[in-house]
């Protein structure tokens, strides 16, 4: 049985010895841009830019004097061109010509020590690995001509499962608020959680669920009555870190994550938590009132059942994995057609940081070092979908 759905969030020493471990030996240097950053990446990044701005109507900057360097052993992989305000553009070092591979332009990278556990550096690895590997002849063009298609981001729903700050900068227990030891409610939880609020959906749940989590350290009993419980959606916050938020409004959010941790049967563990992200649309199904099913990447509909889904504003849950089996549950909320490219929004579940636009379709494919499993299609709110027959 494969496990996807994985987070560590030890302290800043320990994260230190773990990065080996994470990301294949992956090396992150802060630099400076003017010492080390390359030309080409540069101006493959600032083109993009200028492109992407008038098409969201923005004025970011690249910061200069920042940028972060992703290397595989001694050698240069990626480069990540900081914005200002905020936002950040990755540009592959592999190919012909510079390509761009991923962006935000209203998130924030992830720093130093959040970059080890972050699914985002497994997508970065995945798709550089993938790129090592394409025929050489294969030019990528720095930037597209034509107005391209935009479909998202629909999620406002910012959630992560540990580590969240308030605007004062206390530390604060959400999505981890019932918890055992408010332990991480698990990467897979927390994807779902964000699909059920992007709905709003159910107003109260049906039966109940009782599992025993005898795997690893933490064990115990645990129980979720779904038919007695009302969802309070009006409370649950899209945003909860760096800002102010009330008692009763983390207590409807954790509710709401830790029964689908328990619908899951989550084991619950001090260094991440974890379950499965195929069993989604049975649980959906069981006690939140949801259709959807489950497709693995290589099925011949996948891609184009993602793209309709992104088309009509239906998230996908995506399961990923990375070097050393490191599995995360990640949801895909929008399409960017941008010439031959396609980029995917990719919603993190780390508190919004992270997020961004991602080439994860033909590049993920090609490589195999970090893959996309598959992912939960449809995910349809029960009343809608009987109402369209």
């Amino acid at each position: 049985m494969q496990i996807i759905g994985q987070t560590n969030y030890t302290m800043v020493h320990t994260l230190k010895q773990t990065i080996l471990l994470l990301i294949g030996f992956f090396l992150l240097n802060i630099v400076s841009a003017q010492g080390l950053s390359n030309e080409k990446a540069f101006s493959a990044a600032n083109d993009f830019l200028l492109k992407a701005n008038a098409q969201n109507l923005m004025f970011n900057k690249i910061d200069k004097d920042n940028t972060i360097e992703i290397k595989n052993g001694q050698e240069l992989t990626a480069r990540v061109f900081l914005l200002q305000p905020v936002g950040y553009i990755v540009v592959s070092s592999y190919g012909e010509n510079s390509a761009v591979i991923g962006y935000s332009l209203e998130e924030d990278f992830p720093n130093e020590n959040e970059l080890a556990q972050h699914p985002l550096l497994a997508i970065i690895e995945g798709i550089n690995e993938s790129r090592k590997h394409e025929d050489a002849t294969k030019e990528h063009e720095e930037v597209k001509s034509g107005k391209g298609e935009f479909y998202g981001p629909w999620l406002n729903t910012l959630w992560g499962q540990v580590n969240c700050h308030d605007n004062n900068g206390n530390l604060i227990n959400v999505t981890n608020l019932y918890t055992p030891n408010n332990y991480a409610p698990g990467c897979v939880a927390i994807s779902m959680a964000t699909m059920l609020h992007y709905y709003k959906w159910p107003i109260w749940g049906e039966g109940n669920h009782a599992y025993t989590d005898n795997s690893g350290s933490s064990t115990g009993y645990y129980t979720a009555n779904f038919g007695g419980t009302y969802y309070d959606w009006e409370n649950m916050r899209n945003k909860y870190r760096n800002q102010s938020s009330t008692m009763v409004e983390r207590e409807a959010a954790g509710e709401l994550a830790f029964q689908c941790a328990v619908a899951l049967e989550m084991d619950f563990e001090y260094n991440g938590s974890t379950s499965n992200v195929n069993w989604i649309p049975g649980c959906g199904d069981d006690y939140f009132r949801f259709h959807s099913f489950y497709k693995q990447e290589s099925s011949s509909i996948f891609w184009g059942r993602l793209d309709k889904n992104m088309m009509e504003a239906n998230p996908v849950i995506l399961s990923i994995s990375g070097s050393g089996n490191i599995g995360h549950s990640v949801v895909c909320d929008g399409l960017n057609i941008d010439g031959d490219d396609y980029f995917y929004h990719l919603n993190m579940g780390w508190w919004g940081v992270g997020n961004g636009w991602f080439t994860i379709r033909d590049d993920f494919n090609a490589g195999g070092y970090t893959t996309i499993n598959g992912g939960v299609l449809d995910f349809i709110p029960i009343p809608i979908m009987y109402g369209a027959q």
